[in-house]
């Protein structure tokens, strides 16, 4: 939760939207709700009844979650926004220590909750911060909680698929992985036909995944196709992992020069989305400035 919303009791809460619009404490009264009743609320010694916080919030013109909680989104929205908030710091040199805690708690409230969208996207975050550190099994676990949602499928959530099989393969399982990988491929086909960029970034997976497995030529065909598709859709990470991959296999293949030219080619990319992110880090900055000088300027 926002912190000056935490720290605001109901009671503040009501006193400063009442100031705010100019109203008397009379003014808010009603039936089940007195004047009496309405100052205790404001003095913090009564906590008001959920039909009495409808009421109040309808006359102050504010949601009742609003009123209660001082944010104007339901329960599941503002832990969605506790994640999302994890999520985007993460991606900018954020506390990956406090950010498992927050993700932790909002993981336990959701599936308190039966929040399933909300656990389903927190055990993703909890498993690409383990999957940071190296904890391939715990990685794992998130990922496979997360898999249990009706709502996730290769076609929505490809990275989460190839994660996973990643961590298969670390752990020593590239048969599972292998098996995973090509469930995950025959249900895009079905799901999703027709979607070459996300068949691409599995058949990169698996093309990697049979290296682990000793079997070079399907692998190299594989890699081969997963670059292709992922050039022609005009994905630069996606492509950079497919380039780096294929590098790898000539380099081992003894193919020097080859592999050579696809690291260098994936270099360029790598260089140029850098860029990218450094100026959409740079906005970003520049965008919180503003909103810290128009808070002073209040």
């Amino acid at each position: 939760m926002i912190p000056e919303a935490a720290n605001e009791t109901i009671g503040r809460r009501l006193r400063r939207l009442r100031r705010e619009r100019g109203l008397a404490q009379r003014e808010l009264t009603g039936p089940g709700v007195s004047h009496a009743y309405v100052s205790r609320i404001e003095a913090d010694l009564r906590t008001p009844s959920v039909k009495a916080i409808r009421k109040l919030a309808a006359k102050l013109g504010v949601s009742p979650d609003y009123l209660e909680r001082g944010l104007d989104v339901d329960v599941a929205e503002e832990r969605e926004l506790r994640v999302l908030n994890c999520e985007l710091a993460l991606r900018f040199g954020g506390d990956a220590t406090e950010a498992e805690r927050t993700l932790s708690e909002a993981a336990e409230e959701a599936s308190r909750d039966g929040d399933t969208p909300g656990l389903t996207r927190t055990m993703i975050s909890l498993g690409d911060l383990a999957l940071a550190r190296g904890d391939h099994e715990q990685a794992l676990r998130c990922f496979e909680q997360a898999l249990v949602s009706d709502k996730v499928s290769p076609a929505s959530h490809p990275q989460l698929y190839t994660d996973t099989a990643f961590c298969h393969n670390e752990l020593g399982l590239p048969g599972r992985a292998e098996s995973f990988l090509c469930d995950a491929i025959e249900r895009l086909e079905n799901e999703a036909p027709g979607s070459a960029s996300l068949r691409a970034r599995l058949e990169l997976a698996l093309g990697l995944t049979l290296i682990d497995l000793g079997r070079d030529t399907e692998a190299n065909d594989l890699l081969a196709s997963a670059t292709r598709g992922l050039r022609a859709d005009g994905d630069p990470e996606q492509t950079i992992r497919a380039l780096w991959a294929q590098a790898r296999f000539d380099s081992g293949a003894d193919r020097h020069r080859a592999a050579l030219n696809k690291m260098r080619k994936a270099t360029v990319l790598l260089e140029a989305m850098d860029d990218r992110r450094s100026l959409t880090a740079s906005h970003a900055l520049l965008a919180e400035a503003l909103n810290d000088r128009a808070g002073a300027g209040r």
